[in-house]
């Protein structure tokens, strides 16, 4: 991390939210490279954040229950769809 080399020292760094890479690909990053739904989200934002609680949604739910209980722990995980990162001021 050169640019924050000197300002700060990374205390935790983790990635998370790896049940969310396929659904991210196939409803966003997919459609937008064929050119379809550029203006427009193809999924409601209830379907894409879940709040009908059907199955799908119980499923990844209970998949990010497992990435939190690694994070919980302080373990870290390699790969995910966003990061999480703490550091402090040095």
């Amino acid at each position: 991390m050169a640019l924050l080399d000197g300002f700060f020292e990374i205390d935790y760094l983790s990635h998370f939210f790896r049940p969310l890479i396929a659904p991210q690909f196939l409803f966003r990053a997919l459609p937008y490279r064929l050119g379809i739904g550029r203006n427009k989200n193809l999924l409601s934002a209830e379907a894409e954040h879940g709040s009908d609680n059907g199955v799908v949604v119980r499923a990844i739910s209970r998949l990010l229950e497992s990435e939190a209980k690694v994070i919980a722990d302080g373990e870290s995980l390699g790969w995910g769809s966003s990061c999480i990162v703490a550091a402090h001021r040095l």
